[in-house]
């Protein structure tokens, strides 16, 4: 098995911390199971409560521990591409959805 050691991030030293990870027994009942606890994993385990669904997530060392709680803790709605350009090469409304998905992200990081 790899080195899973390594030194901890800003955001792990400077965040409330996290409650003591729960073993998984030998019998665990959810509606969906979600490997990973980064940005994502947590995403699809909150919109799985919200729409009512019993997640239980999967993580292997603790919340945060790879690429997440690595970065550079920038949210942006920017593409490298001008939203003029992308729609240029993929239509206003691809460049208009575009636009709105980061958007909608921003705020919903915002709102957690």
């Amino acid at each position: 098995m790899p080195d899973l050691a390594h030194p901890r991030s800003l955001w792990l030293e400077t965040a409330s911390p996290a409650p003591p990870p729960v073993a998984l027994g030998n019998a665990v009942k959810a509606d969906i199971a979600i490997i990973g606890g980064g940005y994502t994993g947590l995403n699809a385990a909150l919109r799985a409560i919200e729409r009512g669904l019993h997640p239980v997530v999967l993580e292997a060392v603790e919340i945060g521990w790879g690429a997440s709680g690595r970065n550079g803790g920038v949210v942006s709605t920017k593409f490298r591409a001008s939203l003029s350009d992308i729609a240029a090469h993929h239509g206003l409304e691809t460049a208009r959805r575009m636009h709105r998905i980061g958007h909608d992200a921003m705020d919903r990081v915002e709102r957690n």
